[in-house]
């Protein structure tokens, strides 16, 4: 019975965080800054850094983020990925570690264009149909 639990357990679907809203408010090189980061329930989410750069962002990224504002150690974010999405500890901390510079770099350089400058895709504005949208209806 092992065995099989093993293999389930090995080809299960990855469980994503659960969904939420976090945020940070801190100081990079004296210079404060503010991250916004929205969970949703696919695991996939959207990051605003300084209210002026959104990022929206693949469930491993979403974890990466979530870490980086929970203010958890490299070591202990890596280990964490690494076991939800069965990578070695090793990958899980360079992948990190490279997320975690490629967001300090956003922050401490203004107006720099994360798909020109950092390797970050562009997606179409709202073609992320899962967000939710409002409308006001006032007038």
């Amino acid at each position: 019975m092992k065995i099989i639990n093993r293999l389930a357990d090995r080809f299960s679907k990855v469980q994503p965080l659960p969904a939420g809203t976090y945020h940070v408010q801190s100081m990079l090189d004296e210079k404060p800054y503010r991250l916004h980061l929205r969970l949703r329930e696919n695991g996939a989410g959207v990051l605003i850094l300084n209210a002026s750069t959104v990022l929206h962002l693949n469930p491993t990224a979403t974890e990466y983020a979530y870490h980086f504002i929970k203010g958890n150690a490299p070591e202990e974010a890596a280990k964490e990925i690494a076991a939800r999405y069965r990578v070695s500890k090793g990958m899980a901390l360079e992948d990190y570690n490279d997320f975690v510079d490629r967001i300090k770099t956003l922050i401490s350089t203004p107006d720099l264009d994360p798909v020109s400058f950092l390797d970050f895709e562009r997606v179409t504005p709202h073609s992320a149909a899962s967000l939710p949208r409002s409308v006001s209806t006032a007038r």
